[in-house]
């Protein structure tokens, strides 16, 4: 998840993101079939990648555009593009 914020994910990466979590609830809890697997998530309140992965985009947009980072991003964009 480290800098998932920063890059668009297709549905099927976060689909493969998704199965390794439920394959580590799986070994770890020891627990088998589709339900259980997602009663096991949603009490230790493991969310769906892709809203895990959107929070953290919102949360990141938010600060730069609280801190006026977005300006500076703006820029460098525009550079690189020449």
């Amino acid at each position: 998840m480290y800098a998932s914020e920063s890059v668009l994910l297709s549905k099927s990466q976060l689909q493969d993101l998704n199965n390794c979590i439920n394959r580590s609830v799986y070994e770890i809890f020891g627990v088998s079939g589709v339900g259980a697997v997602k009663d096991v998530r949603n009490f230790l309140a493991l969310d769906d990648v892709a809203e895990l992965v959107e929070k953290r985009t919102v949360k990141f947009i938010n600060t730069l555009i609280d801190c006026g980072g977005y300006v500076n991003l703006f820029l460098n964009q525009l550079l690189v593009g020449f």
